[in-house]
């Protein structure tokens, strides 16, 4: 029975390929997805046919076409482009083809020659890219010595090339119908190779072209293959020279090819695929739940070096490390600074682990009690009714004694507290004495249980002003989350808007998360008009943080934005600034603090 592997194992093989790899892709690839328009998929590439045999032959032949489409199954886009070729030819196929392209062009011409539409292919300008292509030009274009090999595609549309020139890259798109050798040195240009045609050209679209024998192509392919990755994506495994050249390679004990093939649907079972390739053994390797446009964006993410968590590579590698301590953890910063993305993160990565974990959110608890925290943390771990009578054996209004004594039931838990400046509010109830507890609890291995909360302030300081700590609040782990690392934003956002993009992003949002993040997640719209309305967008959050700033802060702000040098800052001064710089909200600068992007500068310098 074959097994399948997941998509966290796919992109663990390609981002660490040890050889050349051969993207083998279809339809899927280039289709319309995440809001972006690309090419039809199979069932409006059938009703594009039914309409131009309508236009063309009136509609009695259009229904007869329909008919033979719904009672054709698995087959209704062969048989839709067999009856258009047979009674219109095959110009009208071309023709059908080119018109679907185009739906992935913004401005598509009036004139359709060949040669307008070569001229066309050429100008990334104007082309829709979904999310795959679009990640797959980038790996191409910058992913290194092992993702230049030659691309094998089955679609008709040149979205490959364009994604790659879009990227920086050199792209030469190739119609290989013939039964002829592919070039066996390729350079700069990655060459796509478009097995049934490509739209400028005559395409196949019936089985028996599809299963024609082409010898010297079909041996060609298998050279390809041979000693490479082969990464098959988006594509179902047609009768077609892919498959004949895939077989060959699995008759051939020496090629030493290995073979990932993904499959969209989370329980494939087993398939003609599988078991054509199935002899490879260990070199073929199976995948399920493979979204391709999810999986290409992350493995472009992996090669150019981005964390899940943009910027935070060296923050979230302390966070893990930190999670084997045996002291709380928090994580402190402003508002808006993306802590919470953090937490759930965390999450994520704990589960991963095989941790036990619970993430609440202190501002959304009805009361912020020690006993109403630690019911909401034993109703996400299902133990909310044991909680309940170990609260109140002494009360029926549990204090905070008693929820000390509970605490045994949070033994093998991650406890992850969004909001926790909540807590500390007054009246609350908390005590050292809780704290304590819990701070004992967390030292002894026998318990592991872990603490991991999100404030604005360290709780130690919060918790002070009601005249009291605790050995849990002052020997607490911080971890500040501040300004994204320059070098990781920067790649992130020229990876998805070239470098033009990128340098303006930096200037204006600096390497403040909540705005680098914002135009990141625009990738797919239009990257230039993200930027030109990020002032506004991000205008609450400037607001907060002026607001929450003292007196001397904002003159510290102020006298950043002049440039003042370092050596003519006092004390206070220096040490507010050294503060402000730890949370993302000034630059330290050769000599002297700068704002952290000129939205910020420009919001400080419209203040009185």
């Amino acid at each position: 029975m074959t097994e399948f592997q997941g998509a966290r194992a796919l992109l663990n093989r390609l981002a660490h390929a040890d050889r050349e790899v051969v993207f083998v892709v279809g339809s899927a690839l280039t289709m319309s997805a995440r809001g972006v328009s690309g090419v039809p998929g199979v069932w409006h590439m059938t009703e594009r046919v039914v309409a131009a045999v309508r236009e063309r032959l009136g509609p009695v032949e259009a229904a007869t076409l329909k008919r033979r489409i719904d009672a054709a199954g698995g087959r209704a886009y062969q048989v839709a482009f067999e009856f258009l070729n047979a009674n219109c030819g095959p110009e009208a196929s071309n023709a059908v083809i080119r018109g679907a392209v185009l739906e992935a062009h913004a401005s598509p011409p009036d004139v359709r020659t060949a040669a307008a539409l070569g001229a066309l292919e050429e100008k990334p300008e104007g082309w829709h890219l979904p999310p795959a292509v679009k990640a797959l030009g980038w790996i191409l274009a910058h992913g290194g010595e092992y993702f230049r090999a030659p691309v094998l595609t089955t679609n008709f549309d040149p979205l490959i090339e364009v994604a790659i020139r879009a990227a920086g890259g050199e792209a030469r798109g190739v119609s290989q119908l013939d039964d002829a050798a592919l070039s066996k040195g390729w350079g700069t240009a990655r060459d796509v190779i478009h097995i049934h045609g490509h739209w400028l050209d005559d395409t196949w679209h019936a089985p028996d072209d599809l299963k024609r024998d082409r010898p010297l192509l079909k041996r060609s392919l298998a050279w390809l293959f041979e000693g490479r990755i082969v990464v098959v994506l988006a594509y179902g495994g047609w009768e077609d020279m892919i498959m004949a050249s895939l077989a060959a390679v699995v008759a051939d004990a020496g090629a030493k090819s290995q073979l990932l093939w993904g499959f969209y649907a989370d329980e494939p079972g087993e398939s003609s695929i599988t078991q054509a390739l199935g002899p490879l053994g260990p070199r073929a390797t199976f995948y399920a739940g493979i979204d391709v446009h999810d999986a290409l964006l992350r493995l472009r993410a992996k090669i150019n070096g981005e964390h899940e968590q943009i910027g935070r590579t060296r923050l979230c590698n302390d966070l893990l490390g930190a999670l084997d301590g045996t002291a709380p953890v928090e994580i402190v910063g402003e508002p808006f600074m993306k802590r919470s993305r953090l937490l759930v993160w965390l999450e994520q990565q704990a589960r991963l682990m095989g941790r036990r974990v619970v993430r609440v959110n202190a501002g959304r608890l009805a009361h912020n009690t020690p006993a109403a925290l630690l019911e909401a943390i034993a109703e996400k771990d299902g133990r909310e009714e044991e909680m309940r009578r170990a609260l109140t054996r002494a009360s029926a209004v549990p204090d905070d004694r008693a929820a000390a004594k509970a605490l045994p039931l949070l033994d093998g838990l991650l406890i992850l507290v969004d909001d926790a400046d909540k807590l500390a509010a007054e009246g609350n109830g908390f005590s050292g004495h809780f704290f304590d507890e819990l701070r004992a609890r967390i030292q002894d291995p026998a318990c592991a249980l872990q603490w991991v909360s999100v404030s604005q302030q360290p709780l130690v300081s919060l918790f002070r002003g009601q005249g009291w700590t605790s050995s849990f609040l002052s020997d607490a782990v911080q971890h500040v989350a501040g300004a994204l690392d320059r070098g990781e934003a920067r790649r992130a956002l020229a990876a998805r808007f070239g470098e033009a993009v990128a340098a303006r992003g930096l200037a204006l949002a600096g390497t403040i998360p909540r705005l680098v993040y914002e135009v990141c997640e625009s990738e797919f719209g239009d990257g230039a008009a993200v930027l030109d309305r990020l002032a506004d967008w991000g205008r609450p959050m400037l607001e907060r943080w002026w607001s929450d700033r003292s007196a001397e802060e904002h003159g510290v702000l102020r006298m950043a934005c002049k440039g003042v040098p370092e050596e003519e800052l006092n004390e206070v001064q220096r040490s507010l600034s050294l503060e402000l710089q730890g949370r993302g909200l000034l630059l330290e600068m050769d000599d002297s603090f700068a704002m952290n992007g000129s939205l910020w500068e420009t919001h400080v310098q419209a203040q009185e």
